[in-house]
């Protein structure tokens, strides 16, 4: 039995109370945190979770293959924006969407119910 809480566990809380996380709910706070989960299971040797969310969301968009997960969702979300352009410079505004929309995305990518992930 693994000690390691399921996944949807951990994204729900991110979600919902991301504070306990001490992240304050921007897209720009979840792409470093699930960058930083990602490295951690590399390093523990477990299974990356988010392994293919990258060729998903490039295949949705039949390019970017090259590109990181984090651009590719802003891809996604903000299609008619500059594809190079960098999460950091989002405005408030594009924050919660993106966050939102990154949610959206993960939820469909790990077939987890959509509404467990959002906050209320």
């Amino acid at each position: 039995m693994s000690d390691t809480p399921p996944l949807d566990g951990v994204l729900r809380n991110a979600r919902i109370r991301p504070s306990t996380l001490f992240l304050d709910g921007s897209f720009s706070q979840y792409v470093a945190f699930f960058v930083g989960m990602n490295m951690g299971t590399r390093v523990t040797g477990q299974v990356d979770p988010l392994d293919g969310f990258s060729g998903w969301l490039a295949g949705r968009l039949n390019r970017g293959f090259n590109l990181p997960w984090p651009t590719l969702v802003l891809m996604v979300l903000f299609p008619g924006r500059d594809p190079i352009m960098d999460h950091s410079s989002l405005s408030e505004a594009d924050e919660r969407e993106a966050a939102d929309g990154l949610f959206l995305l993960l939820a469909e990518f790990l077939d987890v119910e959509s509404e467990r992930l959002q906050a209320h």
